[in-house]
C-alpha cells in the first residue's frame, strides 16, 4: 500500500513529459504550415496527426498509415464536392458504410476516421487546395504515428470482431444517419454543422447498449467542456495564450485522458478556444453543445427504433446487445 503513490507518480511523469514534448513538436509544423502555406493544409495536417496517429494504440502503425492513405483521396474529393450537399452526403454515407462493414475484421476504430476527416475538411476548395489537404492529412498521420511512439501509453484491448451480417447492418445504420445529417447541415450551410456527423460517427457502435452509453457520455462531456471553455475565454484575453491553452487541452485529450467523457470534455475545451478565441467562445460553445446534443438525441432515437424495425421484419427475434 505504501508503494502505490510513488509507483503511480513514476508512471505518470514520463507520460506528462512526453505529452509536453508532443505538444511542442505538433505545434511547430502546424504554425509553419498555417503561415507559409494555408490554414486548410495546416488543419489537414493536424487532423492527420490527431485522428490517425492514435490508431497505432489500437492497431499496428501500418494499419494507421493505410487508413490515412485511404483518407487522403477521400478528403480531397470532399473538398471538391463540398458545395454540393447530395454529393457530399453520398460520399460521407459511403465511407461510413465501409467503416461499419470493416467491424467484421475489427478495424472500425481505424476506418471510422476516414469519414470524420472528410466531414471536417469538406469546405469547398480548388483542385490544388483539395489535393494539398489530402497530402497534408497523410503526412500529418505519418508524423503523428512517429511522435506517439515515444509515449508509453497502455495498449487497449483489440476491437471485437463481429459477424459479417451484423457489420453490414451496422454500416447501413451509420450510412443512413450520417448521410441524412450531412445533407441537412450542408444544405442549410450551418457553421460547424459537421459536429452532428462527427457525433454520430463517434457514438454509434455495433452495440445498442454501448451506443446509448457513448451518446450520453459525449453530451455530458461536451456540456462540461463547453462551460469550462467559456470560463477560460472570459479570464484570458490574449489570443496567443488562448491558442496555447487550447493546444494543451487537445494534447491532454489525445494522450492523457482514459475516460471517454473526460476525453470529450478536454477536446471540447480545446476546440472552443481554438475556434472561438476570447470573443467567440460563448457562441462556439453553444453551437458545439447544440449540435452534439442533436447528434446524441438522434443516436438515442435510433437505439429505440432499430429494435422495433427488426422485430417487425423478423418476428420472434429479440434485439439485445448487438445489431443482430
Amino acid at each position: 500500500m505504501s508503494t502505490t503513490g510513488p509507483t503511480r507518480k513514476k508512471s505518470v511523469l514520463p507520460l506528462v513529459g512526453g505529452a509536453i514534448v508532443l505538444l511542442a513538436l505538433v505545434a511547430v509544423p502546424i504554425v509553419a504550415l498555417n503561415h507559409f502555406v494555408s490554414t486548410g493544409v495546416a488543419v489537414a495536417f493536424l487532423l492527420g496527426a490527431a485522428l490517425f496517429g492514435p490508431i497505432r494504440f489500437h492497431h499496428q502503425p501500418r494499419s494507421a498509415l493505410l487508413a490515412a492513405a485511404a483518407a487522403g483521396p477521400i478528403v480531397a474529393l470532399a473538398g471538391l464536392v463540398g458545395d454540393h450537399a447530395w454529393a457530399l452526403a453520398a460520399l460521407i454515407a459511403l465511407t461510413a458504410f465501409a467503416a461499419g462493414v470493416s467491424a467484421q475484421w475489427g478495424l472500425h476504430t481505424a476506418t471510422v476516421f476516414i469519414p470524420i476527416a472528410a466531414a471536417v475538411l469538406a469546405t469547398p476548395v480548388s483542385f490544388e487546395s483539395a489535393a494539398g489537404q489530402g497530402i497534408a492529412l497523410f503526412v500529418g498521420a505519418a508524423y503523428g504515428i512517429a511522435l506517439l511512439g515515444v509515449l508509453k501509453v497502455p495498449v487497449p484491448d483489440p476491437d471485437r470482431v463481429i459477424p459479417p451480417a451484423v457489420a453490414v447492418f451496422y454500416g447501413a445504420v451509420l450510412a443512413v444517419l450520417t448521410g441524412i445529417a450531412t445533407f441537412v447541415v450542408a444544405s442549410v450551410q450551418l457553421p460547424h454543422g459537421y459536429w452532428v456527423t462527427l457525433t454520430i460517427l463517434a457514438v454509434v457502435q455495433p452495440s445498442l447498449t454501448v451506443s446509448r452509453q457513448r451518446a450520453v457520455a459525449r453530451v455530458a462531456g461536451t456540456t462540461v467542456g463547453a462551460l469550462l471553455a467559456v470560463v477560460f475565454a472570459s479570464l484570458v484575453t490574449n489570443y496567443d495564450l488562448l491558442l496555447g491553452i487550447g493546444m494543451i487541452f487537445a494534447v491532454a485529450s489525445l494522450a492523457l485522458a482514459r475516460s471517454y467523457p473526460v476525453k470529450i470534455a478536454l477536446m471540447t475545451v480545446a476546440v472552443v478556444m481554438l475556434a472561438g478565441g476570447h470573443a467567440g467562445a460563448a457562441p462556439i460553445a453553444s453551437l458545439r453543445f447544440g449540435l452534439t446534443l442533436v447528434g446524441g438525441v438522434a443516436v438515442l432515437a435510433v437505439c429505440l427504433i432499430v429494435p422495433v424495425i427488426v422485430q417487425h421484419l423478423y418476428p420472434g427475434v429479440t434485439l439485445d446487445e448487438d445489431f443482430a
